[in-house]
């Protein structure tokens, strides 16, 4: 009986990934390249594309600007698109059945290409727009302080995490509301304090995705808390104090589920 429900929220997270995660950034990515068609005519040809530390030392011919940043960001975006139809297949960390379903991971996917098909799109427009009417691209305006200043806040955003222990289980969030993750009491079967290697078994830093299955946050080697969830999937996090969180953790899951019975 319980296969009717999981099927039913396995529709509903598809459907929201295609519209969150594909759609809405290649619509917005679409979007801005009508607009930048229609400016091509007064832009410079060659088009500036990389600034460094004295002006523009990067440039495409004008023909072909828009096919070579369309196709570098719809890549990523794609990248990010397969990557989410296949991390519920990959295989599970717990000794317990594998679940087909689409994940925490998968729904995290969805709102980093949104986010990533928003900036896009808001680089290419950036990009060609300081360039209208100019005869010379190398005179363009250096845009290098503010990309100076988004990336280590973009980095703030996926190295800088909250998280929350209480009544309503393990909450994970950035700086940011995305990404983030939510584990209820309920949904909780077992609590335990690992230690972990960033780069031998996840590949690097941040929201990762090991190659047994495992997902969380890895900021650090060394102790981590490491939930296991009631499909059998696994989620790590690094915190300072990883066996007195788990052992929080516990307790609370534990009461609750006394009080349920």
């Amino acid at each position: 009986m319980t296969d009717v429900p999981l099927a039913a929220d396995v529709r509903r997270s598809r459907t929201a990934f295609i519209r969150v995660g594909v759609i809405a950034p290649f619509a917005l990515l679409a979007l801005a390249a009508v607009v930048v068609l229609a400016w091509l005519p007064e832009l410079p040809d060659p088009i500036a594309t990389h600034w460094g530390t004295d002006g523009v030392d990067g440039f495409l011919p004008r023909a072909t600007f828009l096919p070579v940043l369309l196709a570098v960001c719809g890549g990523m975006l794609l990248f990010d698109v397969l990557l989410a139809v296949v991390s519920p297949r990959m295989p599970q960390s717990s000794a317990k059945p594998p679940v087909r379903a689409w994940s925490a991971t998968s729904k995290l996917l969805g709102a980093m290409n949104l986010g990533l098909g928003a900036g896009f799109a808001l680089l290419l427009l950036s990009t060609a727009g300081i360039q209208r009417g100019l005869a010379d691209a190398a005179d363009a305006p250096d845009i290098g302080g503010w990309a100076a200043l988004a990336v280590p806040a973009l980095t703030a955003t996926m190295l800088v995490f909250r998280v929350r222990v209480d009544q309503r289980g393990l909450r994970v969030r950035s700086l940011i509301p995305w990404p983030r993750t939510r584990i209820p009491l309920d949904d909780i079967d077992d609590v335990a304090t690992v230690t972990i290697d960033p780069l031998r078994e996840f590949g690097g830093w941040g929201w990762r995705i090991a190659v047994d299955g495992r997902r969380g946050v890895v900021l650090r080697a060394g102790e981590a808390l490491q939930v296991t969830r009631a499909n059998g999937r696994v989620f790590i996090i690094t915190v300072d104090g990883a066996a007195e969180a788990a052992a929080a953790l516990e307790t609370v899951r534990l009461r609750s589920k006394d009080d349920r019975s």
